[in-house]
């Protein structure tokens, strides 16, 4: 499989998955309304959600992180100039980390809280 096969198979994949995974959060845990309610209140059906929501948060985690590869390839692949490349990945990288930091408290953190 060539790199160009690779990276249109993500670029079809990743949007799809991200899409799907904020879909089952909003239909299971009113995602990103719940963000409006009082903390007791999240954290109340954040524990109820269970297993099934903190598999929902992972997968939204894991598709955000896969734009991290997903950046880098689309620089190999368009071969632009060095100076485009290198900051088509600085920038496509941290938008992957900051999405993912940012994601990664749900199913780590928060159930502690709850």
């Amino acid at each position: 499989m060539t790199t160009e096969t690779i990276t249109a198979v993500l670029l079809i994949v990743v949007p799809i998955a991200f899409n799907v995974a904020f879909f089952e959060l909003g239909r299971a845990f009113d995602y990103p309304n719940i963000l409006r309610k009082e903390p007791d209140e999240i954290l109340r059906r954040f524990h109820h959600g269970g297993s099934g929501l903190i598999l929902r948060w992972e997968a939204l985690l894991i598709s955000a992180l896969l734009m991290l590869p997903l950046a880098a390839l689309l620089a190999v692949v368009l071969a632009a100039g060095p100076a485009l490349s290198v900051l088509s990945v600085v920038v496509g990288a941290t938008a992957a980390i900051v999405q993912g930091l940012g994601l990664v408290r749900w199913p780590f953190a928060v159930p502690e809280l709850a």
